[in-house]
């Protein structure tokens, strides 16, 4: 069915119009109370729309809005946005029948949003690795829902969905709008299944030696070596710099699993900013500023295909504040 939500109806009238918001919602009242409340609000927002000449249906797959505007449930949703976080993919029972959903977190200049889909092929892109954290992805006729509250914004069969369309830029976005209130669920290490995103609470029982690789300078993803020059799939031909991997285990007293840091997760798990290969240490200074420690970890569990095993690649670690997890437990 073709739908707007109230709050779009006005949105598209006021860019039609210039008119104030307050004097469209003035103007739906008015037509509410001449058709003596036998029509909703979105009802007379449609007919205020009509009057004055504004065709809602025209031109749908080609308007696009910032993520911010996403309004509670509205159709023919066009956004641009980076993946900011991937949360994984979960499997349900529908009608007798095992379907799964995904989850993400889109942003752009504006806020960020949760993203579900429901359609396998988009699916089968996490799935494959052709979807990761950090590409831009394109929607056309999403659709949005009410979820505790906030709007969440949903890909369907008959939504299209492009990674890293050409010519296509989403602007800077902040830490603010980054981050997220979307929680993630506190598990013990042996409930950790493949694809999930959770929070970890354990100690820090093995170290290895850190690793180094050839990163962008600008966002720190891994560039392509083509002859002498280095070429980012967002940035062009960059400089390179050398971005740290960490890996240790952790244990929770249920179980172990290995914990993989890059750049920003290796500050936060060494307490130290801007470390290169001729600065991080011996790996023996390494161990006695991680070993024994407690962390606090959020992340996403995936399989490394290489050894089959469970590893954790963590999106933030920090020290856990033992005063903190006393009045958490209260």
């Amino acid at each position: 069915m073709l739908k707007f939500s109230y709050e779009e109806i006005i949105r598209r009238i006021e860019e039609k119009t210039g008119l104030p918001q307050v004097e469209i919602e003035e103007k739906i009242n008015q037509k509410i109370s001449q058709l003596s409340d036998l029509v909703s609000k979105e009802g007379a927002a449609h007919i205020v729309a009509n009057q004055f000449g504004i065709k809602l249906f025209e031109n749908l797959n080609e308007r696009k809005v910032k993520i911010s505007e996403v309004a509670k449930g509205a159709s023919f949703v066009n956004v641009l946005g980076r993946v900011t976080t991937i949360y994984g993919v979960n499997k349900f029972n529908r009608k007798g029948t095992e379907a799964r959903v995904a989850s993400l977190m889109l942003a752009d200049e504006s806020g960020s949003i949760r993203v579900a889909i429901w359609d396998e092929k988009f699916i089968r892109l996490i799935d494959d690795e052709k979807l990761n954290e950090g590409d831009i992805i394109k929607i056309t006729n999403g659709y949005s829902r009410e979820n505790n509250n906030k709007s969440e914004l949903h890909i369907g069969s008959n939504t299209t969905l492009e990674v890293n369309p050409e010519g296509e830029k989403v602007g800077e976005i902040s830490l603010a709008v980054s981050e997220t209130n979307y929680s993630i669920e506190k598990k013990k290490i042996d409930e950790l299944e493949e694809g999930v995103s959770a929070e970890l609470f354990g100690t820090a029982v093995q170290v290895f030696e850190p690793r180094f690789y050839d990163a962008c300078s600008k966002c720190g993803r891994k560039p392509k070596a083509s002859q002498d020059k280095f070429l980012c799939k967002e940035h062009g031909e960059v400089e390179i710099r050398k971005s740290p991997i960490l890996n240790f285990f952790l244990d929770d007293g249920f179980g172990n699993i290995r914990v993989v840091c890059f750049n920003e997760q290796v500050e936060q798990t060494l307490s130290k900013k801007d470390i290169t290969p001729e600065g991080i240490g011996a790996i023996e200074d390494i161990k006695s500023l991680v070993l024994g420690n407690q962390y606090i970890i959020k992340g996403r569990a995936v399989k490394n295909q290489f050894f089959g095993s469970l590893e954790f690649i963590a999106r933030e670690v920090k020290e856990a504040n033992p005063v903190e997890l006393i009045e958490e437990v209260k």
